[in-house]
């Protein structure tokens, strides 16, 4: 259970660190220099996995939150990414710890940071329209929407995994 509120912490600290700049009159690299700063993810007491973990969701629901507030996503994407990279340096992590040998995530971590999506699984529903292109989204029915909430932790984690690659 405080591990669950030390979550919901974590994402409303970084909410507010992610809406719209011009409403707290912060500069995109303060915000992410106070993301770098503040953000501990306790990886000392949960273990490097779950840290990584949360710090992947951590992005993935900055991605999907900036989107809901009306940013482009491929804008939101490229500063969610920027999160995740301050989260890292913050937490001193490396991001090569989140890949095994042949770049994917590795799977304890994956494990990690889908079960924590799910603290942004509202979020993530009411971004899909704008996130994914698929033509007849409004003629998708509940199941289907579901299906796609469900597997966007994984599809995440693999574009991530398909940027890393190609590095």
């Amino acid at each position: 259970m405080r591990y669950l509120q030390i979550q919901k912490n974590i994402l409303l600290l970084l909410f507010i660190f992610l809406i719209p700049f011009k409403v707290l009159g912060f500069s995109e690299k303060d915000k992410l220099q106070k993301i770098e700063k503040f953000v501990d993810v306790r990886c000392n007491m949960i273990g490097d996995s779950k840290c990584i973990g949360r710090i992947l969701a951590i992005s993935a629901c900055s991605w999907v939150i900036r989107v809901n507030n009306g940013e482009p996503p491929d804008k939101a994407l490229f500063f969610s990414d920027k999160v995740l990279l301050s989260l890292l340096k913050g937490n001193k992590k490396n991001i090569e710890e989140i890949f095994d040998n042949v770049g994917s995530v590795k799977k304890n971590i994956k494990y990690k940071s889908i079960s924590s999506l799910k603290l942004c699984r509202e979020d993530i529903k009411k971004a899909l329209p704008n996130i994914i292109t698929y033509p007849n989204y409004k003629f998708l029915t509940d199941e289907d929407i579901e299906d796609l909430v469900n597997y966007f932790p994984i599809q995440y984690l693999n574009m991530l995994e398909r940027v890393h690659r190609k590095m």
